[in-house]
């Protein structure tokens, strides 16, 4: 009878021990799977950053890209300027066809229109100096048609192959929209108002409309360039700046 009672209480003990360690081995395997599933989820998010990473990348590489134009893809005025911008003024004073003219002193301050001389290309500057460096320049461009240009008081303008005139003196000029632009066009005056399409002459055009002259961030309306066939409205009284493209109706 004792033995019998020594053997039944082994296997309590024994069944104890298989109970036990049951226990600890599906709590083990269940801290394994949630681990494995942490990990994996981990792994998951790591992947998706990465690809979203990535994406920004290459989206960013296609928009340097596509605004990293040379100058022998298209002549637009802003890879033009820097070439200007660079010369010394003694350049500008050597040059038969360079003007300079502080406002206020030579010039009344205002609004003129800028036309090449011939068949060049113009160029001005406008600047808070005579001789300036690059951050104490104002504005400054390049055209092949007209551009308009405000001055103030005590500022320096730099001609290059251009005829400066007064804006009271402006005779309406029609543009011939068959060929290429290169110049800024005051709405109203110069063009209608009105919907108009631009199309690249070459690989790029550039666009940039504004409310005003040296505008401020909220008075330019667009400024891009642009690769394929492009529709814009022009209101009154708005200036357009066209480069290596064609404006038609």
């Amino acid at each position: 009878m004792k033995r019998k009672n020594k053997i039944i209480e082994k296997m309590k003990f024994f069944f104890l021990i298989v109970l036990f360690l049951s226990l600890v081995g599906g709590v083990l395997g269940l801290s394994v799977t949630v681990f494995l599933n942490q990990q994996k989820t981990f792994e998951e998010i790591k992947l998706q950053q990465e690809a979203k990473a990535e994406e920004a990348k290459k989206i960013e590489e296609e928009k340097k890209s596509s605004e990293s134009l040379s100058v022998n893809e298209v002549k637009n005025t802003e890879s033009m300027n820097s070439s200007f911008s660079s010369l010394s003024d003694i350049s500008y004073v050597n040059d038969s066809n360079s003007s300079n003219f502080k406002i206020g002193e030579d010039i009344s301050p205002g609004v003129y229109m800028l036309s090449p001389i011939g068949n060049s290309v113009g160029y001005y500057r406008v600047s808070a100096t005579s001789s300036p460096v690059m951050l104490e320049i104002l504005d400054n461009d390049v055209f092949s048609e007209i551009t308009y240009v405000k001055l103030n008081d005590g500022e320096y303008l730099n001609l290059i192959s251009s005829e400066l005139i007064s804006f009271e003196d402006i005779n309406p000029i029609k543009l011939n929209l068959e060929s290429v632009l290169n110049g800024r066009f005051l709405v109203g005056k110069d063009i209608e108002p009105g919907e108009y399409s631009l199309s690249p002459s070459i690989n790029y055009g550039y666009v940039e409309i504004t409310n005003s002259l040296r505008p401020l961030p909220e008075d330019v309306v667009k400024k891009s360039y642009f690769n394929e066939p492009l529709r814009v409205v022009l209101a009154d009284g708005q200036f357009i700046k066209v480069s290596a493209a064609y404006l038609q109706k």
